[in-house]
């Protein structure tokens, strides 16, 4: 019978605890699914359509606090403007309110693309009084530059 030592035990022990460890602290998805868009510019030739809205999913570090305004570091986020095409990326800052239960009522989430930016989307419900909410995205990879927005019906976000 073969024996094994004191240091071999250790090293199959240790090896086996980072196996069962949890390679990242504990993560918190919110998603935003906004309403179809109303504004288009070009009208004609533009790459999106009314059934088209936009989405988002940030990936934070932290349960967002409940009766709060947070701005919360970005961990890994996700934009989806309705076309077949979604960008990811990592950082930013989210900015949101919170109510009593913990769900967002209030956010500011955009994101750029490029230098010069190529590729713009924001949604927005802390804007000022001449547009206190806005879905939009801007896209100059289309074949045509082209921008979808709706400027009054505030999608909503969902999270843990």
């Amino acid at each position: 019978m073969k024996t094994v030592s004191n240091a071999a035990w250790y090293e199959m022990a240790s090896c086996c605890l980072v196996v069962s460890m949890p390679a990242n602290a504990a993560r918190f998805t919110y998603t935003y699914v906004g309403q179809p868009y109303t504004i288009f510019s070009p009208t004609q030739k533009n790459c999106y359509k009314p059934a088209m809205h936009l989405g988002f999913t940030v990936v934070l570090d932290q349960r967002l606090p409940r009766n709060a305004q947070t701005l919360a570091p970005v961990k890994r986020w996700t934009v989806s403007d309705g076309r077949a095409r979604s960008f990811h990326g990592k950082g930013g800052a989210f900015e949101a309110f919170t109510d009593a239960k913990g769900v967002i009522v209030k956010w500011l989430w955009r994101i750029s693309i490029g230098d010069p930016v190529t590729y713009f989307a924001v949604t927005d419900t802390l804007g000022g009084e001449n547009s206190p909410v806005e879905d939009l995205v801007l896209n100059n990879m289309c074949k045509v530059e082209s921008m979808a927005s709706n400027l009054s019906d505030p999608g909503a976000w969902t999270g843990p």
